[in-house]
């Protein structure tokens, strides 16, 4: 089984639902917020629909439903932020009874190439979220998050797959010079 997103900007899941349909795999598409739902599916005048939907709320759910009524809706179960920060909770207690805490040296920053709808350029947003994440540092260091020397830290950046090589290339220059 193929189990992919439903992104509009790139055409790396819908080149593999293509795939998946061609050698009898099944297909699963996971639709991650409610918005341009049947747009999702189309790429050069094809439309390639999974053969399943996979939703996180009722709303999106009915969005899914009245906009593609074709393909059968699965709504996962969810948690509240609540019941996530709560399961976090435990897990850190559970740790520091067993374990010894040491702030973080390592970062990983996963990106999401954010889209301008209207002309479908990329934005800045993408690297103002970059900006915004950096500047948190210094909170991180105060609250023992991360190592409080700088020059031991290392970040990782993880550009989303449909990023053009070297996107990133000269604002990570312009952050080291």
């Amino acid at each position: 089984m193929l189990i992919s997103g439903a992104g509009w900007a790139g055409d790396l899941e819908h080149q593999a639902r293509l795939l998946a349909r061609k050698r009898g795999i099944p297909s699963v598409a996971v639709l991650d917020d409610w918005l341009n739902y049947r747009e999702r599916f189309w790429r050069d005048g094809e439309e390639v629909l999974p053969d399943q939907h996979w939703v996180a709320d009722a709303q999106a759910a009915d969005v899914a439903k009245a906009t593609i009524p074709n393909v059968p809706v699965l709504q996962l179960p969810s948690q509240s932020p609540e019941q996530l920060a709560q399961e976090v909770e435990e897990i850190r207690c559970r740790i520091k009874l067993t374990t010894p805490y040491y702030p973080a040296k390592r970062l990983l920053s996963l990106v999401e190439p954010l889209r301008d709808h209207k002309c479908g350029k990329p934005n800045r947003a993408g690297f103002e979220a970059m900006i915004f994440w950096l500047g948190q540092m210094t909170l991180l260091t105060k609250s023992a998050k991360i190592h409080n020397k700088r020059s031991e830290i290392k970040l990782y950046l993880r550009p989303h797959p449909n990023d053009p090589p070297g996107k990133y290339n000269f604002w990570i220059k312009s952050q080291t010079d």
